[in-house]
């Protein structure tokens, strides 16, 4: 996860950046979260599955267990 560092908070369960162009990511123990400036687009990863809704539709998987990165 690329970020530039415009707002971050850090407690001891999570880290959430708020990005310039309005997005926001949430990183915790087990999820890591993505929400754009606009809210068009969404996303979850866990370390088991993947799941992100954006203008092209939406979409929901298992991690691959051999690349979990």
């Amino acid at each position: 996860m690329k970020v530039d560092g415009a707002i971050t908070r850090e407690t001891d369960e999570d880290t959430t950046y708020i990005e310039a162009d309005g997005s926001v990511l949430k990183k915790t123990e087990y999820v890591d979260a993505m929400m754009s400036g606009d809210g068009v687009a969404l996303s979850r990863r866990t370390l088991d599955t993947i799941a992100a809704i954006t203008e092209d539709g939406v979409i929901a998987k298992q991690r691959d267990q051999n690349n979990r990165s």
